[in-house]
């Protein structure tokens, strides 16, 4: 025999869940309260929208109940809208005081979960909706929740597993007895001056520090020829260029070769990193050799963790191409999942 759906009995789950009611009548918001007193339900009823709005910020709500003419006719479909963009996992019921297509085609639209009339016979049927919309958000919330953790954890394994990666491929290097510090590297760290005028290269080359060797090129042509021929894990490049803007030249050096470091200078000007989408200043006022020698070291230790982590990324793809495939698919269908859970109910 199906259940009567005027003998509600709430699951233990949804005793003192909230419930709010959006009302400018006293009596509606009184009455709202003694009927919904049987079933454990937490109400809060208000009598505006601000004050609404106010208690959403706040906390959850499974279900807001809202009088469609909420101080005028109509009214309570921006309250609808606002609740639907605010808190997407609570669902709203319209309180109709008149028959009306329209109006409830137009609630429907604002994102209501239904709409029921607003007369006594009615009653028991709005007990009921309340009842199972909070049922409905509880559960969707609790899901969207749960597909939430699930995303972290998957996120937390693969970190973990790339950490793993890393011990393991430099332990190999050790057992092999290559030193993994340098390793992505292979060699000393090859660096492309580029510059008409050579007195920086001059003054840097003239005491050279250990682990580097330099190349100097004198026009951005001969520079591009030079990187497209050999490898070269920096580029410093100067403003003094006869025949490209110094801003091409890097570019194009940068695409050829993305994991190399390219850095843009100008005597009594900055000193910087250039990248895709930024740049990144090493000294503010450019005036000596020094300078530069004082961050060669920090700039080739950068490009060496550069390296050995796109090395690690290499060998971890290769060795869990698989692996990574699956949980790909699998993090994408727990979005999809979250999200088809937060527009369930919109329109």
């Amino acid at each position: 025999m199906a259940a009567d759906k005027s003998q509600i009995s709430p699951a233990r789950e949804l005793q003192g869940a909230e419930v709010l009611v959006v009302d400018a009548d006293v009596s509606v918001q009184k009455g709202m309260e003694r009927l919904l007193e049987p079933t454990g339900l937490a109400v809060t009823a208000v009598g505006s929208d601000e004050r609404a709005l106010e208690l959403i910020a706040t906390k959850f709500f499974g279900v807001v109940v809202v009088d469609l003419d909420l101080y005028v006719p109509n009214n309570g479909l921006a309250l609808v809208k606002a609740v639907r963009e605010k808190s997407p996992p609570t669902l709203v019921l319209v309180l109709s005081p008149r028959k009306s297509f329209d109006a409830a085609v137009a609630a429907f639209r604002a994102g209501a979960h239904d709409v029921v009339m607003k007369a006594p016979e009615h009653i028991e049927y709005l007990k009921a909706r309340i009842v199972d919309a909070v049922s409905d958000a509880t559960s969707r919330r609790g899901a969207g929740a749960l597909l939430g953790e699930a995303r972290d954890r998957l996120e937390g394994f693969l970190t973990q597993l790339m950490e793993a990666e890393r011990r393991a491929v430099d332990l190999e290097d050790r057992v092999a007895g290559r030193d993994p510090e340098r390793t992505a590297l292979g060699e000393d760290l090859r660096v492309l001056f580029v510059d008409a005028d050579d007195r920086l290269y001059q003054g840097v080359t003239r005491n050279p520090p250990p682990g580097f060797s330099f190349v100097l090129a004198q026009n951005g042509g001969e520079a591009l020829d030079v990187a497209s021929s050999s490898t070269f894990h920096m580029a410093f490049v100067g403003p003094s260029l006869a025949d490209l803007p110094s801003s091409m030249v890097m570019k194009t050096l940068k695409a050829g070769s993305p994991e190399m470091t390219v850095v843009a200078y100008e005597p009594g000007d900055k000193l910087a990193i250039v990248e895709a989408t930024q740049t990144i200043p090493l000294v503010d006022r450019f005036t000596s050799v020094t300078q530069l020698l004082e961050r060669l070291p920090e700039l080739a230790e950068a490009h060496r963790i550069k390296l050995r982590e796109r090395r690690y990324l290499t060998a971890f793809r290769e060795r869990h191409f698989e692996l990574l495939r699956q949980l790909g698919d699998l993090r994408r269908k727990i979005d999809r999942a979250i999200e088809d859970g937060k527009d369930e109910f919109s329109y």
